[in-house]
């Protein structure tokens, strides 16, 4: 099973020149358009069930076509309309009627483990660059990436990252205080989130970040008492510290293991943990609000699909702590992944600000340009936790659990180089690349196995106040006529040419309309909250045979 999210680069068009500065100190604050956004709107009941029953239709045949148009009208004049209306009036008081909902029923009330079932991850951008694989360079560059980091948390406390802009639209910059100081906390029936992150106009904020290593887990603190960051040379030697410090000391019992279970599993254990001894709150405390947490992997994969399949479903459970936002992963051989928790933030907010620090990676050439000077520091502080037999098996147990869901997952990558989106500014007919890579999705599997593949893309929201995402039903007829035709010997290229134009329109329509806040899915899903929050039975429309068919990915 599959989640095909497609690039959005194309659609955000000067977000990404925009985001190609490095992140530096201009006019405008961060965070000073948020009073200002836009509420997200409640779109219209007919129009997005028109838009639910259109993109069921490569899915299901007459008679379900039939049956589920029927269970439609019921609800439009039935239940559906008493949600709807009841939804309407919390968006006359909530300016992002959605967020009630997203977080509690989309992430925090599921109970499987977050990694790796609800995370996401990918490989650092240099290995082709300045960082190409290398012994003896994991400390070094792991401290590099950490001072660097530090420098954009110094920009976001300050509110001196950029605004991100699309056309004339500006975005919600909320979600970047989820890129640090955050972490998800895990509840008996629903989880939550911790967000320690203030700017400094808002009061002190935890500038330490947390190290784990062979089981070990370590405090490291990126500032020292006047505010200045220590150098990545000062950085790097305080890793040396740990890594030195572990190796003597052996394997640690690995308490990051017992994040990697079920969300009400950790929950007790995280409780027994806490009820053992007070210092093991205090530990807690500092590992959920640290600014980020750094893993020393002794892993050493090469290509990207190795790197990505490590870093979401590698052989390490005991130094990863699954719930924090960002995890970055440095391996032996001196190549490095992020991994993170999904329900505070999405993607494309890690890439904005990743991409300021990639600039600045590539213009030091991957190695330090300033001074080599080592003021005196305190040693890091390791993190010594009170266990009992109960946390020891637990932690056991935890290891045994990963294993078998990590065992479920593989991870594929492919880097395309035949050509880019110049080659398609010269064909007859306009195909955005975002467009012509859901296309090309779905003419491969309908060549594959002869039948279309439900899709979902996702579309950012963020025009909108706390706006998140949106999902775009890429698997449209059109897309599914253009492929027939493809794969059909008599049909002409004139024919051809026709149905990709209209495939690429409607495709290009459903994406406008889902970033601009009217697509359909979010709305359904409210609806479906609503109902579930008023006690009522399911609405028949959400255990249609065609609800679970055009999202079940292949």
């Amino acid at each position: 099973m599959s989640k095909v999210a497609g690039p959005l680069i194309h659609y955000q068009g000067t977000i990404m020149a925009s985001t190609t500065r490095a992140l530096s100190i201009i006019k405008e604050s961060t965070f000073q358009y948020q009073d200002s956004l836009p509420s997200l709107p409640v779109p219209d009941l007919d129009q997005s069930l028109e838009k639910y029953l259109d993109s069921v239709k490569p899915h299901v045949n007459s008679e379900e076509l039939k049956n589920t148009t029927e269970i439609i009208a019921n609800f439009r004049n039935g239940v559906g309309k008493e949600l709807h209306d009841k939804l309407l009036q919390i968006a006359k008081t909530d300016r992002n009627w959605l967020e009630r909902f997203w977080e509690p029923y989309a992430y925090h009330d599921l109970r499987m483990p977050t990694i790796p079932f609800m995370s996401f991850s990918g490989p650092g951008p240099f290995k082709e660059t300045v960082w190409p694989q290398q012994a003896g360079t994991q400390l070094e560059r792991a401290a590099l990436n950490l001072w660097l980091r530090t420098g954009v948390w110094n920009q976001l406390r300050r509110e001196e990252v950029p605004v991100t802009k699309s056309s004339r639209h500006v975005w919600c910059m909320d979600q970047m205080r989820s890129w640090a100081n955050c972490c998800r906390i895990p509840g008996i029936t629903r989880d939550s989130v911790t967000r320690h992150f203030r700017t400094e106009k808002e009061g002190s904020c935890p500038s330490h970040a947390m190290v784990f290593y062979h089981g070990r887990m370590y405090r490291l603190e990126c500032l020292q008492r006047n505010g200045e960051a220590f150098t990545a040379p000062e950085l790097q030697l305080q890793l040396t510290r740990i890594v030195e410090h572990a190796d003597q000391q052996g394997a640690g019992i690995g308490i990051g293991a017992l994040t990697f279970t079920d969300r009400t599993l950790w929950a007790k254990n995280r409780d027994h943990l806490i009820k053992l001894d007070s210092r093991n709150r205090d530990f807690l405390h500092l590992i959920e609000s640290s600014q980020v947490v750094l893993c020393l992997d002794d892993d050493e994969p090469c290509t990207d699909t190795q790197i990505s399949q490590t870093a979401i479903a590698g052989r390490n459970c005991t130094d990863r702590w699954a719930d924090k936002s960002v995890t970055e992963i440095f391996f032996k051989n001196g190549f490095y992944a992020n991994q993170c928790e999904h329900s505070p933030f999405d993607a494309m907010v890690l890439v904005e600000l990743q991409m300021g620090l990639e600039k600045q990676v590539l213009e030091m050439k991957g190695k330090w340009q300033g001074s080599n000077i080592i003021r005196q520091m305190e040693p890091p502080e390791e993190l010594v936790f009170t266990v009992d037999n109960v946390i020891q098996q637990a932690i056991q147990q935890a290891k045994e659990t990963y294993a078998q869901n990590a065992s479920t997952v593989e991870v594929k990558t492919k880097q395309f180089t035949s050509f880019g989106s110049d080659a398609l500014k010269g064909l007859n007919v306009k195909v955005h690349a975002d467009v012509f890579t859901q296309l090309a999705i779905q003419l491969a599997y309908y060549r594959l196995y002869g039948r279309p593949a439900p899709t979902y893309e996702t579309a950012s929201t963020r025009r909108f106040y706390h706006g998140r995402t949106e999902t775009v039903r890429s698997c449209s007829s059109e897309a599914l006529a253009w492929c027939k035709a493809m794969v059909d010997s008599h049909s002409s290229l004139q024919t051809k040419l026709q149905l990709l134009g209209k495939a690429e329109a409607k495709h290009s329509r459903m994406m406008k309309e889902a970033m601009n806040g009217q697509g359909f899915d979010r709305h359904l899903f409210g609806l479906s909250c609503l109902a579930l929050e008023e006690g009522l039975p399911v609405p028949q429309i959400f255990i249609d045979p065609a609800w679970t068919k055009r999202c079940i990915f292949k």
